[in-house]
């Protein structure tokens, strides 16, 4: 039976050793090696330990929503194992799901992530699956164009093959380090430098648009644009120091790549209610000019808006002391302009430590797509979070974590006959 190493006790890296150990025609014995003390730390954390595994889409609406130039690349992955099937395997082990109110995210039932570790780990358990924690990789040695084993403190241990689902520096708290991409580029793999994906952005502090005093204010019908091509919709919430929520988090990826190339603060532009379109605001103004002019902008605001970010909006628009009868219509437009297409300017993002995800890591140019093994290493494979993928905020990365992990898995053991 041929031995493969997987690098990594996430799901991804859990997923890579349940598919190789269980191979229909060449199963592996299988040793997973763990960076931190105990495995799945990041699922355990996610959602606030509620964890959304998944989403109600297909394989293929999933793939379409991933960033640009990623679709193609998951796509494969996710349709051998798409949503629906991931849900099946852990029913099949005990654990029950539910949608949310909004009928799109699946939780476990239980509302504990710990419910899907217990399930995975009791699985790999029945299988020739060992788990070694508080183990730090410190290279992967070449004979020619294959990997011979894993070189710990404790020496080297043999293989045939190796998948790597070590993750990303994101989320540090929860094991998040990056140490794995200089033993990649060791064997010839090139590493897109990563910057934090799913995190908040901050807002430059003098900008007469953004101000701390709306912190906690939600949006829930926002809409966040970076350009024509990169436009996402939800909630946004205001910060002490910036905007976050699922709008926000969707785009951050995109946001901090341009940061790190020294093209900043960009400029993201704020719909603050995607159901209203310019004209149907005007409309509003004009019905309530001729109709209510006594009424003051801001308290037409507050049939949509809070009182405070209503207040805050007018003033900004300088309409703070007109009436809807007396606004005129140069002010008129530079409110308009607000509602639907405020400016924020962006300097910054939060920090890694608050990162939920990466956007960066080992280049797709050099997968497979269908199987994810490496076209530079003859018996190395990808999985998760390491790649260069970074999907949106909803079950898409814990997903891709699941499907990616399976692909490489069988991919690997399929290879190494």
């Amino acid at each position: 039976m041929k031995h493969i190493i997987v690098l990594g006790a996430g799901p991804a890296g859990l997923s890579a050793a349940i598919a190789a150990a269980t191979d229909r025609k060449n199963p592996c014995r299988v040793t997973v090696l763990e960076y931190l003390p105990s495995p799945g730390r990041k699922l355990l954390a996610s959602g606030s330990g509620k964890c959304n595994i998944t989403n109600c889409l297909s394989a293929e609406e999933m793939a379409a929503r991933f960033p640009s130039g990623q679709e193609r690349f998951v796509r494969p992955s996710l349709s051998a194992f798409p949503p629906h099937k991931l849900l099946e395997f852990f029913e099949e082990r005990g654990v029950r799901f539910k949608l949310d109110a909004a009928q799109f995210h699946y939780f476990p039932q239980s509302e504990r992530a710990s419910d899907l570790l217990d399930a995975l780990l009791l699985y790999a358990g029945s299988l020739p699956i060992r788990l070694c924690c508080g183990v730090r990789v410190q290279a992967l040695p070449l004979e020619g164009k294959q990997i011979v084993g894993v070189q710990t403190a404790d020496g080297l241990i043999r293989c045939d093959g190796v998948v790597v689902a070590a993750g990303s520096p994101a989320a540090p708290s929860l094991g998040g380090h990056g140490s794995i991409y200089p033993l990649l580029e060791a064997v010839g793999h090139s590493i897109v430098p990563p910057v934090p994906a799913l995190v908040g952005l901050q807002c430059v502090p003098e900008s007469e648009i953004w101000s701390g005093k709306l912190s906690g204010m939600v949006l829930e019908r926002a809409a966040l644009s970076l350009d024509a091509r990169k436009v996402t919709r939800g909630e946004v919430l205001f910060t002490h120091t910036g905007i976050s929520g699922p709008a926000v988090l969707d785009l951050s990826g995109r946001v901090a790549r341009i940061l790190a190339q020294g093209e900043g603060p960009v400029t993201l532009h704020l719909h603050l209610d995607r159901a209203v379109s310019a004209q149907e605001w005007r409309t509003r103004l004009e019905t309530l000019r001729r109709n209510a002019g006594k009424s003051s902008v801001s308290a037409m605001l507050r049939t949509t808006f809070s009182r405070a970010f209503s207040d805050h909006l007018s003033l900004v628009a300088g309409a703070n002391s007109c009436s809807c009868a007396t606004l005129s219509g140069g002010v008129r437009e530079r409110l308009i302009e607000l509602l639907t297409s405020m400016p924020l300017e962006i300097p910054a993002t939060e920090s890694w430590q608050r990162a939920m995800a990466a956007s960066g890591g080992v280049s797709r140019s050099e997968i497979n797509r269908c199987t994810l093994r490496s076209l530079v290493v003859e018996n190395l494979a990808f999985a998760g979070e390491v790649i260069d993928v970074d999907g949106p905020c909803g079950g898409y990365n814990i997903q891709w974590a699941f499907s990616s992990g399976k692909a490489a898995g069988l991919g690997l053991a399929g290879g190494v006959a």
